[in-house]
């Protein structure tokens, strides 16, 4: 049995105190349910991981449980199944030629090139610290990989064929399509896409879905080509109203109201985050529709007749979690898609058409393959790996509370969304980030305000959330999966005399005396600009931008001027050495 608690906003957002928002006192019911603990802690859900190969098989990528299976469907077998060491979480793959296929292995950093009858893996290349997107130019031979700290990697099918080309776009890239002579490169956190050349490292074009009402785009889960010059987004909506603390009825509202300050107030009527997919070609401005479903909804598929869809990993146990809608429709940007919906046996991560009109639903627990008519009949169930990844923790983080949202609605892929919120009473504050790594790092949020991870639990899920109270036990659960969630630094290609400069300067700056240790940060509470604010982490910072708890710079040289301007006003120092420091930034 699942259960659903949602960290939300948990770590980025700010609560007011018990002092400052005086509440009567409520019973909770309580959750009790004994926690499943994986020995080994699951990745985060990222989405994206099918693969139908022109033969008409399928390649299908398991990040859980490191392992890419290659199947066919009619007959149902395995034709090849690679087993990688742990934790390489195999990702995005694409098809190349002479039957093989290259697979993204995010958390190694490397590229595995594998031979899809044999399962071979015919070579491995490393390539950056996170590599996310990939494409193949069969024209060239080339492919073509998106690293999150920006580095857009060109290189020959095989490596005796030449050398990579690494070019820095800009931070924090997701998918790649080839467009012509251009690459279309999706950023996550912003939702746009950078018109990219062949060569050269400058950026020609962007492309960003468009505002609904008062939302703004974000969270770029999934891009995909629908036909030659146009692609299609699934993203979300974050609201750019003011966020309620308090909500009329604490205890649940009636005709689907949630009753929780987050929202979620029933069918198309969304909470904070809702997701919404956007179509761009050549031509035309972008188009945007809203959808009915939960956030997180982690992938898409267009079939062959146009049919676009979604798959809604936090959808809870029985409700739909696979929502459909003919391209198109109720473009306008403030209806809603969702009325076509089916649910599935599993959790599904990931979709895609089969050209006969089938369609196929990836499911991480129970590791699945599910093959849908396209009249929508469940046809056939491909067991994947007997081998169970559930772990309470994984589970609260990624399912709907009464509000519609889960905790990767906001922390997506256990990072941050780059929103920047208005809370009532507050003001404004940015999402936080749980990958810096969060252990020993209480009180939690930017004031500083919430002592431990139950403290937390309590106030953001049960209060603003509308879920159930959890026990000490199930909470300790979601804390240890959570802090689990630590990338390694973002490792950007730099030059070392520029970046031991920028170091030296970080020091020299008094930058340490706050931003100092294995987390760059003190966990101090501190008199910043008239507020008392939490010191951040500035582990993979540079992936992050907007920056401040107000968002207020745009980008990582801003924040750099505005923090010295703040820390040492008066200071001569020139544009080399905030270039420096910038460089240094980039690498943590």
């Amino acid at each position: 049995m699942r259960t659903y608690l949602c960290l939300g906003t948990l770590v980025a957002l700010t609560a007011l105190t018990a002092c400052q928002n005086p509440e009567p006192e409520v019973p909770v019911a309580v959750d009790n349910q004994a926690p499943i603990i994986s020995e080994v802690p699951p990745p985060a859900i990222s989405g994206g991981t099918l693969l139908v190969l022109s033969d008409g098989r399928v390649l299908v990528a398991d990040a859980d449980r490191d392992r890419v299976h290659v199947v066919s469907i009619s007959p149902a077998r395995f034709d090849a199944d690679v087993l990688f060491e742990q934790g390489v979480e195999p990702g995005r793959s694409v098809e190349g030629t002479e039957g093989l296929a290259h697979v993204v292995l995010r958390g190694a950093g490397d590229v595995a090139s594998i031979d899809i009858n044999s399962g071979d893996i015919v070579e491995r290349r490393h390539l950056c610290t996170d590599p996310r997107g990939i494409a193949f130019d069969a024209g060239t031979e080339q492919l073509f990989v998106a690293c999150a700290d920006g580095t857009l990697v060109t290189m020959p099918e095989h490596s005796d064929a030449g050398e990579l080309e690494r070019r820095f776009i800009e931070p924090d890239l997701r998918d790649i399509v080839i467009d012509g002579n251009k690459l279309l490169v999706s950023r996550l956190r912003s939702a746009e896409i950078l018109e990219v050349p062949m060569t050269g490292a400058f950026v020609t074009g962007r492309r960003a879905p468009q505002a609904s009402g008062s939302a703004l785009p974000n969270v770029a889960w999934r891009m995909l080509e629908v036909e030659p010059g146009r692609v299609a987004m699934v993203h979300q909506l974050s609201t750019t109203e003011e966020v309620r603390l308090t909500a009329p009825d604490e205890g649940g509202g009636e005709d689907g109201d949630s009753g929780a300050p987050y929202g979620g107030d029933g069918f198309c009527e969304p909470a904070i985050v809702s997701p919404a997919v956007s179509t761009w070609d050549g031509s035309s401005s972008p188009t945007a529709t809203r959808m009915s479903a939960p956030t997180p909804a982690v992938d898409l598929a267009i079939s062959p007749d146009g049919l676009i869809a979604i798959a809604a990993a936090g959808a809870r146990d029985g409700e739909a979690d696979v929502h459909f809608s003919n391209e198109g429709d109720n473009n306008d940007g403030g209806d809603c898609f969702g009325f076509d919906a089916i649910s599935t046996p599993g959790q599904p991560v990931a979709l895609a058409y089969l050209p006969d009109g089938r369609l196929l639903v990836q499911s991480r627990e129970p590791s699945a393959l599910y093959v849908y008519s396209a009249e929508r009949e469940h046809e056939l169930t491909i067991e994947l790996s007997g081998k169970t990844r559930f772990d309470t923790g994984h589970d609260l983080y990624h399912r709907i509370t009464a509000a519609s949202i889960s905790c990767a609605s906001c922390h997506p892929e256990a990072t941050d969304d780059g929103h920047v919120w208005k809370f009532q009473d507050i003001g404004m504050r940015r999402t936080q980030s749980p990958e810096v790594g969060l252990e020993g790092s209480a009180p939690f949020h930017w004031d500083g305000d919430m002592d431990d991870f139950q403290t937390l639990s309590n106030e953001v899920y049960t209060h603003r959330m509308g879920g159930s109270k959890q026990s000490d036990a199930r909470a300790a659960a979601f804390e240890r999966w959570l802090f689990s969630t630590k990338r390694a630094p973002a490792g950007s290609e730099v030059d070392a005399t520029m970046r031991a400069d920028g170091e030296a300067l970080f020091a020299s700056y008094g930058c340490i005396t706050c931003h100092a240790g294995s987390r760059l940060t003190n966990d101090q509470t501190v008199e910043f600009r008239g507020k008392r604010l939490q010191v951040p982490s500035l582990r993979r910072v540079a992936l992050r931008p907007p920056f401040m708890h107000d968002g207020r710079t745009p980008d990582l040289r801003a924040a750099v001027l505005d923090m010295l301007d703040a820390t040492r006003p008066g200071t001569d120092y020139s544009g080399s050495d905030v270039d420096a420091i910038v460089t240094y930034l980039r690498t943590l």
